[in-house]
């Protein structure tokens, strides 16, 4: 049944975002179709949405793999839960001691401009992505702080020329060397999807210090890789085109064409359709009652996958607000969530109260904080932050807007903070600007409150240990400004989560670390760390003639949903070339 949409007035405008203007390509409406074929079609052009990209200011975005680059770049292995995927690898054996990882690679894999794909291509793409010129505005993985000599690579020391602990055996095994056993190497490392495969023949030919520092030219005008489709145009603000590689090792791909275009979301829904477009991903719920009798369009929807959730600087005016916990529990009975899942997102999520909630890693005495506004006063009046404080408060909040409910949960946390007596704002950052934002780099530099995102434990439940045992130093390497603070949930440092983590990592077995990992969320729960706002479900909306989309899949590859299978897309079109 459909419940009454909570209407909610968006206080703030919009940056205003170039419209996508690629070539139309639409197809008869599905209803002037028949059902589409058991076999894939071959053919048409396949029309994707993405609200705004890092890359338009920088195609290189540190080498780092997402929705627009996924069509041309792949990984290794990626990672799903409980599970992996072989993709330009076909397994890996571990030794009996845990430190060697011994990976077989896919042969007669091709780039797109018909050269092998090979072991000498995985050692220098690994080296790639941690060359010290390389400044990335995420944290180091932990686990790849345990390859042997990684990390004297990344810091530049003398002698230090290459990663030493990933070595060739031949030209299809590698062999990454471990200075202790880690039981999250594989999901947090080998299996990341964010370790795309660079072409060394290429890019050994290129100035260095251009190529890592992201001006080359090359990033903007013919970068390749092994993927389904090879790179034909970026157009920055508005698409990226590609073309379908005939040689891809997993088989000719569908479409013959695809563009990867730039649109506000509430754009994005009426490109959708008008044909204009056959897939809208991470959609509003609204959206998503509202087409669901739609015969053009298909509503997909996995439950839960992924959270909102808050990131909280340390140092707000030196005051250490944020670093009490009761602070941020007061935060969260502030807000009426239930209210807001029932409400504003048709019931599509759940209201979490810990980072591990609703997984098998839930601690089993769980605190909930519901909305109680009077509590939350209270709270605040318990450790000083009385009314009269309040009110001289500005409390901000910062959020990117391709989430549409994301950034209704941004103003119902400004009416919730409102109503606690902060003076309360809400900035709107586009995501191309999001992480110098986060960062202390944009226009309010390091005094604002919160900033809120998606993240969630996904197939790697180790993600947290280098921030929660104290080592979020080595995580963040220097920009260009001098960084002398954490991020406030990431700052833990407690004796007992260190203990915790000590013991699941002297565990091989996932289902031995468990009891570990619940205590760990009791912690989490209890100090609230990170504050773990709510559990959206995924919606994506698609046209009928988009098919061979494996929704489970793409959200189960990485922390947050990720698309990563388009190999396996194709349109239905009466017009194609069925084969």
């Amino acid at each position: 049944m459909k419940r009454q949409l909570l209407s909610v007035n968006l206080f703030i405008a919009l940056a205003l975002i170039l419209t996508a203007c690629a070539p139309v390509d639409t197809a008869p409406a599905a209803t002037a179709m028949q059902e589409p074929p058991a076999e894939r079609q071959y053919g048409g052009t396949l029309n994707f949405w993405q609200p705004s990209w890092d890359g338009s200011k920088d195609w290189f975005h540190h080498i780092k793999r997402d929705e627009v680059t996924t069509w041309m770049w792949e990984e290794l292995f990626w990672t799903t839960t409980g599970s992996f995927i072989p993709v330009l690898a076909t397994g890996y054996d571990v030794s009996d001691d845990g430190l060697v990882y011994t990976v077989h690679l896919r042969e007669g894999v091709k780039f797109h401009d018909g050269e092998d794909f090979t072991a000498e291509d995985v050692k220098y793409s690994f080296e790639l992505k941690y060359d010290p010129g390389i400044l990335p505005p995420e944290a180091l993985k932990a686990e790849a702080e345990r390859v042997e000599g990684l990390f004297a690579y990344k810091q530049g020391e003398e002698g230090a020329d290459e990663i030493t602990g990933i070595r060739i055996v031949d030209d299809y095994t590698v062999e990454f060397v471990l200075t202790d056993p880690d039981p999250s190497f594989f999901p947090g490392f080998l299996g990341y999807v964010e370790h795309p495969m660079m072409p060394k023949h290429v890019l050994e030919t290129l100035d260095r210090d251009e190529l890592v520092a992201g001006t080359s030219d090359y990033w903007v005008t013919g970068p390749i890789g092994t993927g389904p489709y090879q790179f034909v145009e970026h157009v920055p603000g508005q698409y990226v085109e590609y073309a379908r590689f005939d040689d891809y090792w997993g088989g000719k791909p569908g479409p013959e064409r695809v563009f990867v275009k730039f649109a506000p979301i509430e754009t994005a829904i009426i490109m959708l359709e008008k044909g204009e477009l056959d897939i809208v991903w991470e959609a509003p719920a609204e959206e998503a009652v509202r087409l669901q009798d739609n015969p053009d369009i298909d509503v997909l929807v996995a439950d839960n996958v992924m959270g909102f959730w808050i990131q909280t600087p340390n140092w707000h005016a030196g005051d250490g607000l944020w670093q009490n916990p009761k602070a941020k529990q007061a935060m969260l009975h502030a807000a009426d969530r239930q209210g807001y899942v029932d409400n504003v997102m048709h019931g599509l999520g759940v209201v979490r109260h810990s980072w591990f909630h609703g997984t098998p890693f839930e601690c089993p005495n769980l605190v909930e904080y519901d909305y109680d506004l009077d509590k939350a006063k209270a709270l605040l009046d318990e450790i000083g932050m009385t009314a009269d404080k309040r009110a001289e408060y500005n409390l901000s909040l910062t959020v990117y807007p391709g989430n549409k409910m994301r950034v209704d949960y941004a103003v119902m946390l400004h009416e919730a903070y409102t109503q606690l007596g902060f003076k309360t704002n809400v900035d709107l950052i586009d995501a191309a600007s999001w992480a110098d934002y986060r960062n202390g780099r944009g226009p309010r530099g390091t005094e604002f409150d919160f900033a809120i995102a998606n993240w969630g434990p996904g197939t790697n439940p180790y993600v947290l240990e280098p921030y929660m045992v104290g080592t979020v130093d080595l995580g963040y390497w220097p920009l260009d400004v001098e960084r002398d603070y954490h991020w406030n949930e990431f700052s833990a440092n407690a004796e007992e989560a260190a203990d915790l983590w000590g013991k699941i990592f002297a565990e091989t077995d996932i289902e031995a670390q468990k009891p570990y990992f619940q205590q760990l969320d009791c912690i989490l729960n209890e100090e609230v760390f990170i504050p773990h706002l709510i559990g959206e479900s995924w919606i994506a909306l698609k046209s009928k003639r988009l098919q061979g989309i494996d929704l489970d899949l793409n959200v189960s590859v990485y922390i947050v949903p990720m698309m990563v299978d388009m190999a396996n897309w194709w349109i239905w079109d009466p017009e194609a070339d069925s084969q």
